[in-house]
C-alpha cells in the first residue's frame, strides 16, 4: 500500500481495500463526527485516532 503526496491511498492495483479493512476490522471503536458512523480499528490505532479526532473532519 502506498500514499501519494496528495494523500491518495491505493494498493498495487489502485484498490483501497486495505485502508477500509483497517477502519473496520479492529476491536477498538472510535466514533466519528458523523452520527452513527464509527471506526473499528486495531488496539494500537485507537489511542492515536482518539487523540487526532478533535482536529479531524471525519
Amino acid at each position: 500500500m502506498t500514499m501519494s503526496l496528495d494523500g491518495f491511498v491505493a494498493g498495487p492495483h489502485d484498490g483501497v481495500e486495505h485502508l477500509f479493512g483497517w477502519h473496520g476490522n479492529g476491536p477498538v471503536t472510535v466514533p466519528s463526527h458523523s452520527p452513527g458512523v464509527t471506526f473499528k480499528v486495531p488496539e494500537a490505532s485507537g489511542p492515536h485516532l482518539r487523540r487526532v479526532r478533535p482536529r479531524a473532519c471525519w
